[in-house]
């Protein structure tokens, strides 16, 4: 057996003895050989079907198999002073020609689950581990219905998993107090409820940075928008960024789903601190909330080319350049939970298993999320 595992499963406490052994075998098998089928992974028939006893088990669960990765996970995170935590969604896609696991993804013809991840990295952009996972499967009778969510309080939408994986964060930061907790969040993640979730936190908070999509009203004698604001503010300095190529992902429009040429983009960057206006929602009062905003604009792209443009929320100071320049660094960071999903689908081939039930699915899956 792999040393590691002896160290990474330290803290493990299933239901028996008997299972804490077969979830190292198991861990073994499957990063030893990540690649392969689960029957092809194990060693002869007889621990094939002990590892599909295993994730049929019902005493087993993906929050116990995963807490003693999350445990050797904080140890990790306690030696840096400064951890990241991108969070972000992917879909397994698990259509099969005779049956239905888990529910519809972006139509009703391909079917399978959701995650949400919250992994924790270095600035460096090293991998320290898994410190949250909530995966879910839409239920078919709300697919057509999706239109009326926004009369659904925050708890009863999807949108809820990234308050719940910036809580999550929270927690890390509580657990390690000599450690500055960033949480990272794209533009999907720019929900009222998640910018102001820290205010109504008690205890340790974590940092946090968040891609802004919504043109927010401020509140305040000056009122106006969010984005005019921020660009009214004096140039701090400038920046080299190195952008990527990117084939034409759709056809509707949308900016960061067209074509790209790779370049050297020279930007701006500005910032300012607004207070946002509340919006209002059906059930509750919200506070208004006072955020940092960073804004990153290309100068003179290339002829043909969208400018590379980010607006960047964050409880982190930006008033100064080099400040600035952090939030900025951070973020970029948050390609490593993409390249963590790469490698869960295309390295350990997870939309290739056939366990039939969700339970089996979700189970086998955390394994797969450490070896990941």
């Amino acid at each position: 057996m792999q040393p590691w595992i002896e160290q990474e499963l330290r803290t493990v406490r299933l239901a028996d003895e008997r299972l804490n052994s077969r979830y190292r075998v198991l861990l073994d098998r499957l990063s030893s050989k990540p690649t392969l089928s689960l029957p092809a992974a194990c060693n002869g028939w007889a621990e094939t079907q002990a590892a599909y006893r295993f994730f049929d088990n019902d005493r087993n669960t993906p929050e116990e198999l995963l807490r003693p990765h999350y445990d050797a996970t904080l140890e990790r995170i306690r030696q840096y002073p400064v951890v990241l935590v991108p969070q972000d969604t992917t879909e397994f896609d698990l259509t099969r020609a005779r049956e239905k696991v888990g529910g519809p993804l972006g139509d009703e013809r391909h079917w399978g689950l959701h995650d949400h991840v919250a992994l924790a990295v270095t600035p460096q952009r090293l991998a320290l581990g898994v410190v949250h996972s909530f995966t879910w499967a839409r239920d078919p009778d709300d697919f057509h219905k999706r239109d009326q969510a926004r009369h659904k309080p925050i708890e009863a939408k999807e949108s809820q998993r990234w308050l719940e994986g910036y809580r999550r964060a929270c927690r890390v930061a509580a657990e390690c107090p000599r450690t500055r907790i960033v949480c990272l969040s794209d533009s999907e993640g720019d929900i009222y409820e998640h910018l102001a979730a820290a205010a109504a936190i008690e205890g340790p908070t974590a940092e946090w940075v968040v891609r802004a999509c919504q043109d927010r009203s401020l509140a305040g004698e000056t009122g106006g928008k969010l984005w005019a604001q921020a660009a009214s503010g004096p140039v701090l300095g400038a920046l080299q960024i190195e952008v990527g190529a990117r084939p034409a992902r759709s056809h509707d429009g949308s900016k960061r789903r067209q074509a790209r040429q790779a370049r050297a983009a020279t930007a701006t960057v500005q910032s300012c601190r607004v207070t946002l206006q509340a919006p209002r929602r059906p059930d509750r009062k919200l506070a208004d909330a006072a955020v940092n905003v960073v804004l990153v604009r290309e100068v003179d792209p290339p002829p043909g080319e969208t400018p590379i443009e980010w607006l960047l929320l964050t409880s982190l100071p930006a008033d100064a350049f080099p400040e600035a320049g952090t939030v900025i660094e951070y973020y970029t960071c948050r390609w490593v939970v993409e390249v963590f999903f790469r490698v869960l689908k295309g390295g350990c081939t997870v939309e290739d298993l056939q366990l039939e039930t969700v339970e089996r699915f979700t189970n086998c899956l955390a394994l797969y999320l450490i070896v990941a």
